[in-house]
């Protein structure tokens, strides 16, 4: 047989053998010990994001609003995954805290003072993180709060953020807003 015969007939099996592959979607891959591991198991496991979320100011006041809400929802996850290998996942709210007294009587008569607020981390449910009677100052203070549940709670629903306040006598500002989502073993 001549080279040329020789090159097609190699040419055309390895056709062949790639068209023979071209019909698998998952393969198994098998280890030292013999052991094998679903195509699944190589792909890697997302554990961890973050995002970040617009400044914003609140006022109990008819031309200002009393609460700010943000859509926190984790996205890019493979809950079922993290559920079958059992993990549970933290989101962490991580922002800038500070108050501009908006108040201008003679002597500062009937000032309450510095402004309390509140935060809720809850899910399409109601269930979450709320944190009640937050102080703040004139100087930009780092805060955070947590939510923790296991991951496939966080599957199908949909996850807020929201400060809020009653003071009426203050401006309240948020920046610097971080939300961050970890995964890890229960």
């Amino acid at each position: 047989m001549n080279k040329f015969c020789k090159k097609i007939i190699f040419f055309i099996l390895s056709i062949c053998l790639c068209l023979s592959f071209a019909g698998c979607n998952t393969y198994v891959v098998e280890n030292d010990n013999g052991s094998s591991n679903n195509y699944e198991q190589l792909q890697p496991l997302k554990l961890e994001d973050k995002i970040y979320c617009k400044s914003s100011s609140i006022k109990f006041w008819t031309n200002t609003n009393n609460h700010a809400i943000y859509y926190i929802t984790p996205s890019g996850f493979d809950f079922d995954r993290l559920n079958r290998e059992n993990y549970k996942m933290t989101i962490t709210v991580t922002y800038d805290v500070y108050f501009v007294k908006d108040y201008f009587i003679l002597w500062d008569i009937g000032y309450a003072g510095p402004p309390k607020y509140e935060l809720f981390i809850l899910n399409s449910d109601g269930i979450g993180t709320i944190k009640e009677n937050l102080t703040t100052t004139t100087t930009s203070q780092r805060r955070s709060a947590t939510y923790t549940n296991s991951a496939i709670d966080f599957k199908n629903t949909k996850i807020t953020l929201t400060f809020s306040t009653d003071n009426i006598q203050n401006i309240i500002h948020f920046h610097n807003i971080v939300v961050t989502y970890y995964c890890y073993k229960k």
